[in-house]
């Protein structure tokens, strides 16, 4: 099964680039998410899993579709899919 992975590098992304994405970023309230959101009962749902290592600190958040999880994380997994390689 294909499973595409995308990394974007902050130091990369021009100064407009940054401050978006911290934006988006800080809305998410990314490192005070729980590692896992429940199954949604649905067979066929998609599973994310995203980690964010930022200052020496690094967490990671695995979520599905229809899982309750907040939309601010939708956003910014819609924010690295439309700007990876």
């Amino acid at each position: 099964m294909y499973r595409p992975r995308y990394r974007v590098e902050t130091k990369h992304l021009n100064p407009q680039e940054q401050k978006l994405l911290q934006q988006i970023f800080d809305r998410s309230d990314f490192f005070n998410l729980p590692d896992r959101f429940s199954l949604t009962g649905y067979p066929d749902t998609f599973e994310y899993r995203m980690t964010v290592n930022q200052d020496g600190k690094e967490h990671t958040v695995i979520f599905h579709d229809d899982d309750g999880h907040p939309e601010s994380l939708d956003e910014l997994m819609d924010w690295l899919r439309d700007r990876s390689p």
